[in-house]
């Protein structure tokens, strides 16, 4: 794990939704993706936040998993970033690994 945080603080609402993608992308690798490695690295500079978390694990069919009928938890957190005018992207294959990157404005956001 990494961390970069400036001297800006993060927005509360910011700083859960960046939980949030952490905790569905971790439950997910312990849960399905048999992964032997894991990281999760977070870079706040500039009026930005940003994390990655990535594995070595099985991976999945993306287009699978946006067909399946109900909603993934990654789906609903990534509804969540973008609701929070962030950006989120899913990569994944697989026996590939996967890796779920959030990003967010910190600056100029209200808490």
């Amino acid at each position: 794990m990494s961390v970069s945080v400036s001297a800006e603080p993060i927005p509360v609402n910011v700083s859960s939704t960046i939980y949030r993608v952490a905790e569905e992308a971790l439950k997910n690798i312990e849960m399905h993706s048999r992964a032997k490695q894991a990281s999760v690295d977070v870079i706040s500079r500039d009026g930005q936040i940003r994390i990655e978390v990535m594995d070595d694990g099985m991976g999945f069919d993306l287009d699978r998993m946006n067909r399946v009928v109900g909603r993934s938890g990654l789906a609903s957190v990534k509804d969540r970033v973008v609701l929070a005018g962030g950006k989120m992207q899913i990569d994944s294959k697989p026996n590939g690994g996967t890796r779920v990157m959030a990003e967010l404005q910190t600056s100029g956001v209200q808490n």
